[in-house]
């Protein structure tokens, strides 16, 4: 504060100043001189600065205030523009979310620079950066987690896709064993890849390999069970330590079930051949000789598959790993076959006489029953009969080196024991053999030794009876050619000469006792036919009554050694033919309705022991069922195979649909039942408006959707 100078001047007081007293300078004041003036001043001026200063703090908090502002509207446009981003990585699935990390970061990184390039000051940029980089480190860091945690899926799903794989070719491959140890290595390398298995104890490692060798080898003794349980069995019995208990457990109850099943078709198989017909040994030679190919190939006369049998429609539909025993059923069927020729033509021939003519018949048919040889076997000549056996050497009119070697190879068995041909004798060593075969299966377990010898005994006389009916079959066929043209009433046949070709062949290879039938029917054909007396004709009403009430019975008379004039044995033989012809196709029909069995089932349409309305509505079925066939038949001109049986037995069913999914106007009348394919039905959506009203009218066994949208079927 300025100070007035003070002078040391005489008190006087001027006589012309009245009322004021003289000052001197000692008595003055600073007032005196304008302090007060100054001091007013020097307030203002404090004032104005104190002003000034709240204005420029208020101008700079405004100035922040809009800062915060710009940085949080950029900061909210490049968060929604990071949500967006990581969304869309987010939805990536896998080894995709995995691979698209980088660029998720490239991407985030941009957005943080293209708001710092936005920002209108360095204040603005700084305070934005604060806000985003923190939000971006969020994001980038369950980004991280998201894509570790997809790569630990994918890598899981990858290697549970390849021990899948692995299990497949295991399972396509059962039989062979580096494959198997290839494909168990390669699901065991996939999964220790795994961080999971890396960073699990040395406990949890060996308890997840244990896993996958376990699965392995269930794989495998399970596919293998299907076809050759008896090896299934072995491995089981030395690698059991590899499975853990319950495998163990359900493999053994598959493995020995499948014996019982399998093994037991295949022991009955070589059982019945060896016991009845074929020797087992002959039936590998006979192996050696055709050779094996799974491709169909040119056999002169017929195209061939497997062992030299007849390539049918559909074998490329058969698995792979089935075909070898499907043709080898065919191979014993086939030799079946040739041996009922061989022993009907000639019963009790030495053992190896009768399997090389059962082979040359498996070869080249049984046109050597009306042969030389034929003659020659049928006289007993078994010695000249080798010169004319080994004349069948040619095919295609030229002789064939293969079949030369052939014939040789067969001779060289030529000979031996003769062979016991009775039947209740040959049925009887089959049962002892099948006693042997069930200990030998099943040593040490008497309890499936029980179940397998039931069930091998069962399919031995199940498959010996059809065998028998086989070869009565066949001599009734026999028997028919030749008895047609014996009471022909258009023919006059006396003797063999008079037959024709086709007759003198069956002729020939029917039996010594039918040929002595025939040659009695020629002589009487000779002389005069037998006249009609009341006699006579009661005989014949009774056989004609016969095939009505008792064909099994009729079918196995023989007709031409009964006292009858010739259009009535005619009349007769005629029947018997039509009833054969009968029994064929019943036997065709049962065959096909086997196939569709299924549909059958679903549809409710079987036979009763007690329900007769079931029973005709079966029967009715079994009538259109027949007529469809027969039509395709006379269409196709050949039968249906197993899948067009089933495509004409569900259009069957499908041409009485009266609702989706059912049948109710079955075969032309009403059916208060519906019967339903499941397969092809829709599920009925029940009425929102009254469901429980709807559900009564719906059918029995129907699917129906209810209003809570579950699908249900009606009990």
């Amino acid at each position: 504060m300025p100070v007035v100078p003070t002078a040391t001047v005489p008190s006087v007081a001027p006589t012309e100043s009245a009322g004021i007293g003289y000052q001197s300078s000692a008595a003055a004041t600073p007032e005196a001189f304008g302090a007060g003036i100054g001091q007013a001043k020097l307030g203002l001026a404090r004032q104005l600065e104190t002003t000034g200063d709240m204005m420029a703090s208020h101008a700079l908090r405004m100035q922040e205030d809009a800062n915060v502002t710009s940085s949080e509207k950029l900061f909210l446009d490049q968060d929604i523009k990071l949500s967006k981003l990581t969304d869309d990585y987010n939805s990536l699935q896998g080894s995709a979310r995995v691979n698209a990390l980088p660029q998720f970061h490239e991407d985030a990184a941009a957005l943080r620079e293209e708001g710092l390039q936005n920002a209108q000051n360095p204040d603005v940029k700084k305070k934005f950066d604060q806000l985003f980089t923190r939000q971006l480190g969020f994001s980038i860091k369950a980004a991280g987690r998201e894509s570790a945690s997809a790569f630990r899926a994918d890598q899981k799903a990858t290697s549970s896709s390849i021990t899948a794989n692995s299990m497949s070719t295991i399972a396509k491959n059962a039989d062979d064993d580096q494959q198997f140890l290839s494909a168990t290595q390669t699901a065991l390398t996939s999964q220790r890849a795994l961080p999971d298995y890396q960073g699990a104890s040395e406990d949890t490692k060996l308890e997840m390999d244990r896993t996958i060798v376990s699965g392995a080898w269930t794989t495998r003794l399970q596919s293998m069970a299907r076809n050759d349980p008896l090896r299934a069995r072995d491995l089981f019995n030395k690698n059991k330590d590899s499975l853990d208990g319950i495998s163990q457990l359900k493999l053994q109850d598959t493995i020995n079930q499948q014996i019982i099943n399998v093994q037991s078709r295949v022991d009955s198989d070589h059982i019945i051949q060896s016991g009845a017909l074929v020797d087992t040994s002959l039936a590998e030679r006979l192996k050696k000789l055709e050779g094996y190919s799974e491709k169909p190939y040119a056999d002169f006369k017929q195209t061939s598959s497997g062992y030299g049998t007849k390539a049918q429609l559909g074998d490329e539909n058969i698995p792979p790993e089935q075909r070898r025993a499907v043709y080898e059923q065919r191979l014993y069927t086939e030799l079946g076959r040739a041996a009922n020729i061989v022993d009907t033509f000639a019963p009790g021939l030495p053992t190896g006489t009768r399997n090389a003519l059962i082979s040359l018949t498996y070869n080249a048919g049984s046109a050597w029953t009306s042969s030389g040889l034929g003659s020659k076997i049928r006289s007993g000549d078994l010695e000249g009969a080798k010169q004319n056996f080994a004349q069948y050497n040619q095919a295609g009119g030229v002789v064939n080196p293969g079949l030369v070697d052939r014939r040789a190879t067969e001779l060289s068995w030529w000979g031996g024991e003769a062979r016991d041909s009775d039947p209740t004798s040959q049925l009887g060593t089959a049962l002892e053999k099948a006693k042997e075969q069930a200990i030998k299966v099943f040593p040490d377990d008497p309890g499936n030794q029980a179940k397998y010898l039931d069930t091998l005994q069962n399919r031995i006389k199940t498959d010996y009876s059809v065998l028998q009916a086989g070869v009565r079959d066949m001599q009734l066929q026999t028997r028919n050619i030749v008895q047609r043209e014996l009471f022909d009433p258009d023919h006059h046949v006396v003797d063999y000469d008079h037959l024709s070709p086709k007759a003198q062949q069956a002729y020939d290879q029917a039996p010594p006792m039918l040929q002595k039938s025939f040659d009695d029917s020629m002589r009487r054909n000779s002389t005069a036919d037998v006249p009609l007396t009341a006699e006579r004709q009661s005989r014949f009403d009774t056989l004609r009554g016969e095939s009505i009430n008792e064909p099994d019975k009729f079918m196995s008379r023989d007709v031409s050694n009964e006292d009858l004039p010739r259009p009535q044995k005619s009349i007769l033989l005629k029947a018997q033919a039509d009833r054969k012809a009968l029994v064929d196709k019943g036997a065709k029909l049962n065959s096909a309705l086997s196939t569709i069995q299924p549909l059958l089932n679903d549809a409710q349409i079987g036979k009763s022991a007690t329900d007769q309305n079931k029973n005709a509505e079966y029967n009715k079925f079994s009538g259109v069922f027949q007529k469809s066939l027969d039509d395709f038949y006379q269409e196709k001109k050949r039968p249906p195979t197993d899948k067009e049986t089933r495509e004409i037995g569900i259009q069957l069913l499908k041409t009485t649909v009266t609702g989706p999914g059912y049948f109710g106007s079955l075969f032309g009348d009403r059916s208060d039942r519906a019967y339903r394919v499941v397969a092809d039905q829709t599920p009925i959506q029940l009425r929102s408006d009254n469901p429980a009203s709807h559900y009564s009218e719906i059918p029995r066994h129907s699917i129906f959707i209810g209003p809570d949208g579950q699908k249900r079927v009606k009990p």
